[in-house]
């Protein structure tokens, strides 16, 4: 884990609004084209329960999976077999906005994890033997040309920070969704060039036997800039019941 700004939820609910608040400040770039991984997760799960009744499933099928049930239609009229794996290529190679997100919808998406949290954990266990998790990306804009920090901190953050000279800086990280069992969080350490800042809940419980823990990772090689950010983040945020807890 890393040391940085202090950010918490008063419940793991909250996590959808965290996240969707958090792109929509302007501290990110590219928002409206957003990516979560690894969404095959999520839709095993989905295909797995078939047509069912709710609002915040509806709207993520309509999101993940409409086009798809459309093509197995589609082959099922024409008397061919659908292969799911040669359809999902297909739209990887034409099409540059295939499972790219808005926040608006991102929200939805991290809606249907946490409304049906306890049924996702137990298939991913039974599935994949693991918990399930789910990454936001995000994306830094060129600390040349930010549209909301102050240029000089962008500078002392960077020089303070061990950003590397002489290549470009990695600007990548992501908001981190685990769901584990009581007694189980996911373990946040500094790997591979990533670390991680967690964000505080004061009650992380989503079912009855699940919870949700909430961080962001990002590049070690540029730590200050994204702290910075991080911080400008904390101050931004007005979800009601924003609290801080253990």
């Amino acid at each position: 884990m890393s040391a940085g700004p202090r950010l918490g939820l008063l419940s793991a609910l909250l996590v959808p609004d965290f996240v969707e608040q958090a792109l929509g400040t302007g501290l990110f770039a590219g928002v409206d084209d957003t990516r979560l991984a690894p969404l095959d997760d999520l839709k095993d799960w989905m295909r797995s329960e078939g047509l069912r009744e709710g609002e915040a499933f509806g709207r993520a099928a309509d999101l993940l999976l409409a086009r798809e049930r459309e093509a197995r239609r589609a082959a099922e009229r024409e008397g061919r077999a659908f292969d799911l794996v040669e359809y999902e290529l297909s739209l990887l190679d034409g099409d540059g906005d295939y499972e790219s997100f808005g926040p608006r919808e991102v929200g939805d998406l991290l809606r249907l994890v946490v409304e049906e949290a306890d049924a996702i954990q137990a298939f991913s266990r039974r599935a994949y033997g693991a918990d399930f998790s789910l990454s936001v990306g995000l994306r830094l804009p060129d600390p040349r040309r930010n549209p909301r920090l102050d240029a000089s901190a962008v500078a002392r953050a960077l020089a303070g920070g061990g950003a590397p000279k002489g290549r470009r800086l990695e600007l990548d990280g992501a908001i981190q969704v685990d769901l584990s069992a009581p007694g189980a969080p996911p373990v946040l350490e500094e790997r591979n060039g990533v670390a991680f800042l967690p964000v505080a809940c004061d009650d992380p419980r989503v079912g009855d036997g699940t919870l949700a823990h909430l961080s962001l990772a990002f590049p070690v090689e540029a730590r200050g800039y994204f702290l910075l950010t991080f911080e400008a983040l904390a101050r931004d945020l007005s979800l009601a019941g924003r609290g801080g807890g253990a």
